[in-house]
């Protein structure tokens, strides 16, 4: 589907889901487990999807005000599906946690990725140009308050996330961050 619209299709039971679409073309990747979804468009707007209650979970946007490239290229989900990585057009590799919908690393590579494969500890780029980039990641078991994953780049970067639990699952909160140099 290239105009934004996503369906979520239960096979078994014959039913379609519609969910929230994007604006524009997207990506789609599916976590290895097959609980999640991410879907990514070219305004940069990302959106985790719960697939087991069709309904999204996150609502992720990282960009540089700067760049004239924003979106999202492609996308994948670790081995163990506790991070997103996404391939941006402003060149650049996105580190996201899963659960949280949080924006742990960004690292620039200097070239559009293509395709993002998981590694046991990262992640193997396929770029526009026919490099191969190979980034390790490990995240630290506790990040300080003041951590800041932009610290060297001009970026922004915002979060939308549902809250858990069952008497508040139709309610939102939402924390904005604009994060830079």
């Amino acid at each position: 589907m290239t105009s934004g619209e996503l369906f979520l299709y239960d096979c078994p039971r014959a039913q379609v889901f519609p969910l929230e679409g994007h604006r524009s073309q997207i990506c789609l990747e599916s976590s290895h487990g097959e609980q999640r979804a991410l879907s990514g468009s070219e305004d940069s707007l990302q959106r985790l999807w719960d697939l087991e209650f069709c309904q999204q979970e996150h609502e992720m946007c990282y960009y540089k005000p700067t760049s004239l490239l924003k979106g999202i290229c492609c996308a994948c989900f670790s081995k163990d599906d506790k991070y997103v990585y996404t391939g941006s057009l402003d060149q650049s590799i996105t580190v996201w946690d899963a659960a949280s919908g949080t924006l742990l690393a960004v690292q620039c590579v200097y070239t559009t990725a293509n395709r993002i494969v998981p590694t046991a500890d990262g992640v193997v780029a396929i770029t526009k140009v026919g490099y191969i980039i190979r980034e390790k990641f490990h995240c630290p078991k506790t990040t300080p308050p003041w951590y800041n994953p932009l610290q060297n780049i001009v970026a922004t970067g915002m979060v939308k996330s549902r809250k858990t639990g069952k008497t508040q699952a139709s309610n939102s909160t939402t924390k904005e961050i604009l994060l830079g140099a």
